[in-house]
């Protein structure tokens, strides 16, 4: 399997890096989904945050000649295989200030969605560059596993560790989009949906933003992300339901084996025995959904979740999910 890295993926995903501090474990299925002729950032309603991992490899791939190949280990639906990505020469994307598009989005309300963008160099597409879902926020971990367990069709934690020294909870929100054949999810400000209204519209130097306000009776929960301390180190969990098919670019020098945790159909955990790695530990895990029964629709979609844990103790994450 080969891929390419473009240059335009690479800005969009240092600029939302140095943004937050969140990780993004979907990044390098938005890579692949570009070089597939889709909408770049398409699923623009997401955990949007990047992974240390995929920042430092789209770094190396962009210090590379458009030549050179930068193999990586990576995890799919069919397991562990060798990832290929070449560098390209040329930017479609305009210099920006990525101040400007923190700035625009930093008022938006949890309950909206909002989409800070620039137009390409050729000015035949725009690329997202940073965005906000619709939301409801948790700092209450007990309020939180509440709310999502009404939910039904995502995977929770069968409990939280104990003694959390910060609690950081979302429920992303997303709409439907009929018509697609490939995925049943709005995809964002690119889309016309009768459900989203748009609200506000502004500008900042060359970064354009949008504002949309999503009607209640028909938004859906896409996901749902937490961030909590848990003995000095941060631990992270991103769930979200994809109609795409989710590549995850391994970390080096990580030992990864396969683990069973009740309910999905493959975990993978990949332990960095680095300690200098910032995120060592991390577990991938998917399973197919009902989404027939769920959402009403033959589109295939699977929920996806990564966590990531700095500490040693890589084990804790598969017991937080009941694993083994």
């Amino acid at each position: 399997m080969s891929e390419k890295i473009r240059p335009d993926t690479f800005r969009e995903s240092m600029d939302r890096y140095y943004g937050d501090v969140k990780p993004d474990p979907f990044l390098a299925r938005r890579i692949i989904a570009s070089e597939k002729g889709e909408n770049r950032m398409h699923r623009t309603i997401s955990t949007r945050v990047v992974t240390i991992v995929a920042v430092l490899v789209l770094i190396a791939a962009a210090a590379c000649a458009a030549t050179e190949l930068i193999r990586r280990q990576a995890w799919g639906g069919g397991g562990v295989y060798e990832f290929t990505m070449e560098a390209e020469e040329t930017d479609p994307i305009p210099e920006y200030r990525s101040e400007d598009a923190a700035g625009l989005i930093m008022d938006v309300p949890d309950d909206a969605y909002a989409v800070a963008y620039v137009r390409s160099r050729d000015g035949s597409y725009d690329i997202t560059v940073r965005d906000h879902p619709k939301m409801k926020v948790f700092e209450d971990p007990e309020a939180f596993m509440a709310a999502a367990g009404e939910i039904g069709y995502l995977t929770l934690p069968v409990e939280l560790p104990e003694e959390l020294e910060y609690f950081y909870g979302e429920i992303i929100y997303g709409l439907k989009q009929e018509g697609n054949k490939e995925s049943f999810l709005w995809e964002g400000f690119r889309e016309e949906n009768e459900h989203a209204h748009l609200v506000e519209e502004k500008q900042k130097n060359n970064v354009s933003f949008r504002r949309y306000e999503l009607d209640e009776d028909a938004v859906i929960v896409t996901g749902y992300h937490i961030s909590m301390g848990v003995n000095g180190k941060q631990l992270v969990v991103n769930a979200e339901v994809t109609c795409s098919d989710d590549i995850f670019l391994l970390p080096d020098d990580s030992a990864t084996r396969e683990v069973t945790v009740q309910g999905m159909e493959s975990a993978l955990l990949a332990v960095q025995e680095d300690p200098a790695w910032p995120t060592p530990n991390d577990l991938y895990m998917r399973r197919t959904l009902d989404t027939k029964a769920l959402f009403g629709t033959d589109v295939e979609a699977e929920e996806v979740i990564y966590a990531s844990y700095e500490g040693t103790d890589a084990e804790l994450l598969v017991k937080m999910f009941g694993g083994k």
